[in-house]
């Protein structure tokens, strides 16, 4: 179930392959967190639009982790492993939504604060403050 879950968004996920071979494509958010074994990246596709990648290599919950965000608005997580259908625990879902505070953290003016379930990975799509397609259902 993970890989064909896994496969079909990828497949439609344009930010992870269309401009894998430019610089444009990618951008690191967090790559020195080796205490909390949390990494965190942004792929964009040809558009600019971003894709965000948040990962917990520890086996436990990396709790109120603050992550630099590259505007304001909202992110909802798009895709989990942490899905109970995959076997996680539930506790981070797609359709959860994070609201983006005016907070400094890795070099960027805003942020979020998110669990992180443990052994997880997290896709999250960025809405601007006026998207039609962000519902105000921040936690």
């Amino acid at each position: 179930t993970f890989f064909r879950e896994s496969n079909a968004f990828y497949a439609d996920a344009a930010p992870l392959w269309e401009i894998d071979f430019s610089g444009e494509g990618f951008e690191w958010l967090c790559a020195d967190e080796r205490e909390r074994n949390v990494l965190g990246f942004v792929r964009r596709d040809a558009k600019g639009e971003e894709l965000i990648f948040l990962c917990n290599f520890s086996g436990i919950t990396a709790e109120g982790f603050r992550l630099g965000i590259n505007g304001p608005g909202y992110c909802q997580a798009v895709f989990s492993s942490d899905e109970t259908r995959f076997g996680g625990s539930g506790s981070l879902c797609a359709g959860t939504v994070f609201e983006i505070s005016k907070f400094p953290q890795h070099g960027r003016e805003h942020s979020i604060v998110i669990d992180i379930p443990p052994l997880s990975g997290v896709f999250l799509n960025r809405y601007g403050l006026s998207d039609p397609q962000m519902e105000k259902r921040a936690v």
